[in-house]
């Protein structure tokens, strides 16, 4: 509860010009969507009175994250809000529904990198961008463009990267932090961890707190298709990987009960 009503005051306090309305527009939405994910924790359907105050909470917090103006946040919310409240029946009876949305969001950070890297050294570059502002009022390339261009150039071996190096700027891309240093099989293999790792979760998703967690990770590690704080040595990466850590226990929790259940009953 802590962690969603603090969300939602530095969403209020940015907007309305507080302490926080100096801050960076694109760090105030991380910390929101790292604050109300946990709503999912708390998520249960049975629970009427819960579901109206989640989607409250999350309905105002989703309208001061806009007020950010960070793209990859709202994206990630909505990708958050859509698993959690659309298609959370579909995630746990569908196993093919379950592992496309995993590879997809595995996959989104690199597919982006790619692509804008692409766009961005087009020749129709300049044109692309004054499109965008005149039909929205924003430049379709936000200047993180010209440091990935840099990091894509800075590295010698695309398949193993540069080890362990010191690259000059903050990638903001989660995939080129992992890219500039071991390369795209290092990249695959952080993935295929992951993979794992859902792979043993989505046996316990029909568990409300296990879902959660799922659902929760995802929607952040999409968002850091433009951040890196997943594979940086800050704090601010502990709670990304507390999220997942906290459904792994609950897995783990109810395969022991499982197990102990058809124990018993053998010896009945």
């Amino acid at each position: 509860f802590s962690c969603v009503i603090i969300a939602t005051l530095l969403a209020f306090d940015y907007s309305a010009g507080g302490i926080t309305a100096g801050w960076n527009g694109n760090s105030i939405a991380a910390l929101i969507l790292f604050g109300v994910v946990w709503l999912s924790f708390i998520s249960d359907p049975k629970q009427r009175a819960m579901l109206i105050f989640e989607i409250a909470v999350f309905a105002i917090a989703f309208a001061q994250t806009v007020a950010t103006d960070c793209r990859s946040v709202i994206a990630s919310l909505v990708v958050f809000a859509s698993l959690l409240y659309v298609f959370p029946k579909l995630l746990e009876k569908n196993k093919v529904f379950f592992r496309a949305v995993y590879i997809a969001a595995l996959s989104f950070p690199c597919i982006v990198a790619l692509v804008m890297n692409l766009l961005y050294t087009a020749p129709f570059a300049q044109d692309l961008n004054a499109w965008a502002f005149e039909k929205t009022g924003k430049l379709f390339f936000s200047g993180r463009e010209g440091i990935w261009q840099a990091a894509f150039e800075a590295v010698s071996d695309p398949i193993f990267g540069n080890g362990h190096g010191y690259f000059a700027y903050n990638t903001h891309s989660m995939f080129l932090t992992i890219y500039y240093n071991i390369g795209f099989l290092g990249y695959i293999l952080f993935c295929l961890f992951f993979a794992f790792i859902f792979e043993y979760l989505h046996k316990y998703l029909h568990d409300y707190i296990v879902r959660g967690s799922f659902i929760s990770f995802i929607s952040i590690y999409a968002m850091h298709a433009f951040e890196n704080i997943m594979v940086q040595t800050s704090l601010m990466s502990v709670p990304v990987y507390l999220i997942l850590a906290v459904g792994i226990g609950r897995a783990c929790m109810l395969e022991k009960e499982q197990k102990l259940k058809i124990s018993e009953e053998k010896h009945v």
